[in-house]
C-alpha cells in the first residue's frame, strides 16, 4: 500500500526524542526539528528561496490589494517571531535552509483572505528539507488495519 513499516524501536525513539524536547515558554508548545541525523549537511539554498520570491513580487506587482495583504501577513509573521529577515551571509554553513514560500489567497473568505505556505518539499539540487527530518511514526490508523475491522 506504499506504506513503510518502521520497527518498534524507531517509533518509541522518535516519541521519545519529542517528549524530552518539548517545552513551553509563556506563550506556546517549542519543540526542535527533528533531523534523521545530528550529522546533517545542507546545501545553501539561498539562491532558490530569493527566487521564489522574486517570482511572488512579479505577480504581486500588478495587484496593490494582494500585495498590500501579503505584506500585512509578512509583518505579523515578524512581529510573531515566526520569521526573521536574513540574507545568504546568515546561517551556519551546512546547518542552514531557507524555507521558499508563496502567497494563497482564498476571496471567500472575510478576515484572512491571504496566507503564507512553506514549502519545506521544494527540492535544491535533489533534496529538501523534508528529506532531512524524520516524519515520525503514523498517529493515524492504517487503512489496511481499518478496511480489516470494517
Amino acid at each position: 500500500l506504499g506504506t513503510e513499516i518502521r520497527n518498534e524501536f524507531e517509533v518509541s525513539d522518535v516519541l521519545e526524542r519529542f517528549k524530552n524536547e518539548v517545552r513551553f515558554d509563556g506563550e506556546r508548545y517549542v519543540v526542535k526539528l527533528p533531523w534523521k541525523s545530528t550529522e546533517v549537511q545542507i546545501l545553501n539554498n539561498y539562491e532558490q528561496a530569493e527566487r521564489r520570491l522574486q517570482q511572488l513580487e512579479k505577480r504581486l506587482i500588478n495587484n496593490d490589494e494582494r500585495a498590500k495583504e501579503y505584506d500585512e501577513v509578512i509583518k505579523n509573521y515578524i512581529e510573531g517571531g515566526w520569521i526573521e529577515e536574513t540574507d545568504e551571509r546568515d546561517g551556519i554553513p551546512g546547518k542552514t535552509w531557507y524555507l521558499p514560500h508563496h502567497a494563497v489567497y482564498r476571496d471567500d473568505k472575510t478576515t484572512t483572505r491571504c496566507r503564507i505556505v512553506f514549502d519545506a518539499s521544494a527540492k535544491y539540487h535533489g533534496t529538501s528539507l523534508n528529506d532531512f527530518l524524520d516524519p515520525g511514526p503514523p498517529l493515524q490508523n492504517q487503512i489496511l488495519d481499518i478496511l480489516i475491522r470494517f
